[in-house]
């Protein structure tokens, strides 16, 4: 199993068994433990003034990647689609919220508790023994990882456990709970159904001027625009001054140095597992008689689905990147001295056998990051140089408003704003709160600070206040007339849909579908928990459904942007005399259930706090260098 493969990660595994993802700081076998740390030198991201580290998003970055490479098999350029770095962010985020709040509510992991969880792990164990510090230390060391690392991630590990029984150790369930989710697996029905979107029916309906003008007259109050300003603002665009700036080559070393990208390599396996020591010798000869199909140019992924016992033989052995120390010893030092192509001979390992082929090889050298490295370290002092000329700028201004002159000075756009509203997204400078509030405090003429937007740097002038108010028809005129339009054809398209229904109740969907041109559909059997996928927001239908017997109508409900028109094709009642049989398995599930509903909610409390206070600060720019990597 890639889980079991993968020691160290196996070891992370843990925390993500608590919902969070990987771990930062630092902490020794034994020692007394710090709270939250102090700035690193490279972060993606602080919480709170906490940092997450690039190395920490990096890591969870790429182990999404690999993940969903090999789950989706596509090749990595499709992967930008999933937008796996908002995700691995977002993880990172989530589990330096709970460990702050943690820390907030007094939940701590002692060097005993730490010593106590790590001595009991399996990987450290010989025996029924713990294997000695010393051997402990060389184990990870050979992994590429330390122990204070380690055991940071296990110190998070507990407090996360403790901050989660906390949170849900009070989440009770009812028999009543039991028998109803019992009711919601088990009872299933099948529909057939007719759609009939309501956007076919805009061509068939006219609207007038009169009506343009009732509906405006009669829903004034919902054209209200809050009040909205205008400023006028200076750009100071940091690949204006790229041609500016220097690098010399001591500083990009030295940036590689403290940045390195460790060589990756990509392999897929073949494992016979040795479970049994008596059995080795059987396994071995198994095991020799796949390498020798391999040796003769047989199909190594095929040989893998077939043979491996790796819950990586459905993608053929493929393992994905790897680096030094996420794989054990045996298995990593083979793998990393092989090249693209090459096949191992048998590789023992404490799983057993494998075949390794190693696939491709990522090997980084500071030549071949040079130019990734230049163009960081550029767009680093390009930014600087932006700040320090948008900050003199300002104090120029405060001196004399010669906008244009100062413009060319420093090299700097005058750009305007559209009318905005707060908690509008304003072009180029986005959602900046710091922006919003002081361009809603000044006066008319007044002149902000100097901002950093996600391409450079502003200073803006407020120059229009526009108080509430409802604009007159003529500048919503064409938003009036689309609401009357589209209420007109949902209108007909649901005296339609009341037709066909009244039709399904003496003849099935298809032969309505085809009387009408319209298109029907029938379902699979499905449960009150499921969705139809061919239906947008079908709970509503599916909700109905379990209340009509088989044959019978139902409908027409509206859906999305369509009316669906439906009929019970079959019903499955629950088998009752199973209830008793999974009642454990009922409890279990549902306890989970309400405790991750508990536990997000909660979460999504405090994210969304943070987040309004202005307390989650990203350096989206290192993220895109990162991801820009992959």
């Amino acid at each position: 199993m890639l889980v079991f493969m993968r020691r160290r990660k196996r070891l992370k595994l843990v925390l993500w068994l608590v919902i969070i993802a990987l771990a930062a700081s630092m902490v020794l076998f034994f020692v007394n433990v710090p709270g939250p740390g102090d700035l690193g030198i490279t972060t993606v991201a602080m919480v709170d003034g906490n940092p997450i580290s690039i190395k920490e998003f990096r890591q969870a970055y790429f182990n999404l990647h690999d993940l969903y490479r090999r789950s989706y098999n596509v090749d990595p350029s499709v992967l930008k689609a999933f937008q796996l770095d908002k995700m691995a962010l977002e993880q990172l985020l989530q589990q330096q919220v709970m460990v702050l709040e943690a820390y907030r509510m007094g939940i701590t992991a002692t060097p005993q508790e730490v010593a106590q969880r790590v001595t009991s792990l399996p990987e450290f164990q010989e025996q029924g023994k713990f294997i000695g510090v010393n051997r402990y230390q060389e184990l990870l060391l050979s992994y590429n990882s330390s122990p204070a690392e380690f055991e940071e991630d296990i110190r998070r590990a507990i407090i996360l456990e403790k901050f989660r029984r906390v949170l849900t150790d009070s989440v009770a369930i009812s028999d009543r709970e039991l028998r109803e989710e019992f009711r919601n697996q088990n009872e299933k029905v099948s529909i057939e159904y007719v759609t009939l979107p309501i956007t076919s029916f805009y061509s068939q309906v006219q609207v007038s001027e009169a009506e343009i003008g009732q509906h405006y007259e009669k829903n004034k109050e919902s054209y209200k625009l809050p009040e909205q300003r205008k400023a006028q603002y200076l750009y100071f665009s940091p690949s204006r001054y790229r041609d500016q700036v220097q690098v010399s080559e001591q500083e990009m070393r030295d940036y590689d140095a403290r940045n390195p990208e460790p060589e990756r390599v990509r392999a897929s396996h073949i494992l016979f597992k040795v479970e049994d020591p008596p059995k080795e010798a059987e396994v071995r000869k198994k095991a020799e008689s796949v390498l020798e199909q391999v040796r003769k140019g047989g199909d190594f992924a095929e040989l893998a689905k077939k043979h491996s016992e790796d819950t990586s033989a459905s993608q053929g052995g493929d393992l994905g990147f790897f680096t030094r120390g996420q794989m054990v010893k045996e298995f990593e030092d083979k793998a990393f001295s092989l090249q693209p192509g090459q096949t191992s001979d048998l590789v023992r390992s404490t799983y057993g056998f494998h075949i390794i082929r190693v696939t491709e090889r990522v090997s980084p050298t500071y030549e071949s990051r040079k130019p990734v490295i230049q163009s960081i370290l550029v767009n680093e002092k390009s930014n600087q140089i932006s700040r320090q000329r948008a900050e003199q700028a300002r104090e120029d201004l405060r001196k004399n408003a010669d906008w244009n002159g100062i413009a060319a000075r420093y090299q700097a756009e005058i750009r305007e704003t559209p009318l905005f509203g707060k908690g509008d997204v304003v072009p180029l400078i986005g959602q900046n709160k710091g922006f919003e509030n002081e361009m809603f405090t000044l006066a008319k003429g007044g002149l902000g600070s100097a901002y950093e937007t996600p391409v450079g740097w502003v200073i803006a002038r407020l120059t229009e206040i526009h108080a509430p108010g409802i604009p007159p028809l003529s500048e919503v005129r064409t938003r009036v007339e689309g609401e009357v339009r589209k209420q007109k054809a949902d209108a007909l398209a649901q005296e339609r849909a009341n037709q066909v229904a009244g039709e399904l109740k003496s003849a099935d969907a298809a032969a309505v579908a085809t009387k009408r041109g319209l298109s029907a559909q029938t379902s699979g059997e499905f449960t009150r928990l499921e969705t139809l996928p061919k239906l947008a927001e079908s709970s509503q239908i599916v909700a109905r459904a379990f209340n009509l017997k088989a044959a019978e109508v139902g409908g027409p409900v509206r859906a999305g942007d369509e009316y669906v028109a439906f009929k019970v094709k079959s019903r499955t009642e629950p088998d009752w005399a199973k209830f008793d049989q999974q009642r454990e398995s009922l409890q279990s599930q549902l306890a989970a259930k309400k405790q991750n509903r508990l536990l997000e909610s909660y979460l999504k409390g405090l994210m969304d706090k943070l987040r309004k206070e202005n307390k989650i600060v990203v350096n989206s720019e290192a993220i895109g260098t990162i991801v820009a990597s992959s």
